[in-house]
């Protein structure tokens, strides 16, 4: 299934701009649109670019960037039916269609568009809009599937309702058959997913009756596992709603509020640690993780196995006042959606972005019972990538 091209790529009437003219102008070459808009491309980008430099069946580079003269100087361009040819002075000829060059233009507007608006909230305000989809319409329809993930992807979560109860637990869980159609499962120490039930001996506090403060999974690996399947199968105790915090925007207000305890957790790493009898799982990181454009990666907070604090001395107390005012902001009431799931009802989160949490409950008044796995985050994107129909370009 594919649908239509973003709106910022497409003119009024819904088609891609042509190419109206190119120039060369020292290193770049100069496009122009007809719909006013004018992109340069650097002329070893457009080399390097060459359609005919990839492998016919794995569209895979056919050469390295040790091939290529950084101050390579084209021959000549032209515009002809909606194509730009460049010749080279070796002889060869590069030909690019519109849609390929209007995709990957790489100003900074281009590249503001290209990223997904993430839809940042409160608890006032989700609470309104709480993003829902049904089961029977995810699996069935691809349209569907593709509103959960983008749903995840924009605002972080949805709850996917009247979810099939688990009749064989010795089978594919209702969670895992959702999160098979996205890709396959992520597999961790606790196995490819998981029971979440208070019991005796637990090696986790999730596996508890008390209350959770909202965290991140796994916040001691490399790779935190990035969506988060939460399955309601029973639930007839007193207490133990569930509680979503959005992490991003506990960190745009810390940004707004206090600037210096955001500096410190976008820059200091924090070590985590799980460990029992079979694992010691260590992994350090910042709390709030930045990717290479400023904007937000991931929070890795989980103060339950938070490793003994080991940085420089002069830092110690810095990073404590950094925690506490996000910690604070994490609790704020107006930033923590509390509910209670239903049997049917299945949590998906971004657990690199939504902290999850519950109220303590009290196991003799009824069964608490979920179901949970995990699918990362480069799967999860990769779906909405195929299900746009953009894998099919070169």
């Amino acid at each position: 299934m594919s649908q239509a091209l973003p709106n910022t790529l497409l003119t009024d009437n819904g088609s891609t701009p042509m190419l109206a003219d190119a120039r060369i102008d020292g290193d770049t070459i100069v496009v122009s649109w007809t719909d006013g808009m004018v992109s340069a491309f650097h002329q070893i980008w457009l080399r390097d670019h060459c359609p005919s430099g990839l492998h016919p069946s794995t569209r895979e580079r056919l050469w390295d960037w040790s091939a290529y003269d950084l101050e390579i100087n084209a021959t000549g361009v032209a515009v002809t039916d909606d194509i730009l040819t460049v010749s080279w002075p070796d002889g060869h000829v590069s030909t690019f269609d519109a849609d390929y060059l209007r995709r990957r233009r790489y100003d900074d507007a281009a590249r503001t568009e290209r990223r997904p608006q993430l839809d940042l909230w409160s608890a006032e305000d989700i609470v309104r809009r709480t993003p829902n989809v049904d089961h029977a319409a995810v699996m069935a329809d691809d349209n569907a599937l593709l509103d959960l993930l983008i749903k995840v992807r924009d605002t972080g979560f949805a709850i996917v309702r009247n979810m099939p109860n688990c009749d064989r637990p010795d089978t594919d869980w209702p969670c895992e058959t959702v999160a098979r159609r996205i890709a396959f499962t992520r597999e961790t120490n606790f196995g490819r997913r998981f029971d979440v039930i208070s019991k005796p001996d637990p090696n986790n506090q999730a596996y508890t009756h008390d209350a959770l403060l909202a965290h991140t999974d796994l916040a001691n690996r490399e790779m935190p596992p990035g969506v988060q399947f939460l399955h309601c199968l029973e639930f007839a105790a007193e207490g133990g709603e569930s509680l979503l915090v959005d992490g991003f925007h506990a960190a745009e207000e810390l940004r707004a509020d206090d600037p210096g305890a955001w500096t410190v957790l976008t820059t200091m790493p924090v070590a985590f640690r799980f460990h029992d009898s079979d694992w010691d799982v260590r992994w350090s990181g910042p709390v709030i993780a930045l990717d290479v454009d400023g904007g937000y990666h991931e929070i890795r907070y989980n103060p339950g196995i938070a490793a003994p604090i080991d940085v420089p001395f002069a830092l110690v107390k810095p990073l404590y006042r950094a925690l506490t005012a996000y910690a604070a902001r994490l609790k704020d009431p107006r930033n923590v959606l509390a509910f209670k799931l239903r049997p049917g009802d299945m949590m998906v989160f971004n657990n690199r972005r939504v902290l999850h949490g519950r109220g303590a409950f009290d196991p003799s008044t009824g069964p608490r019972h979920l179901q949970g796995c995990y699918v990362d985050l480069d799967e999860w994107h990769s779906r909405i990538r195929v299900l746009q129909g953009e894998h099919r370009l070169d």
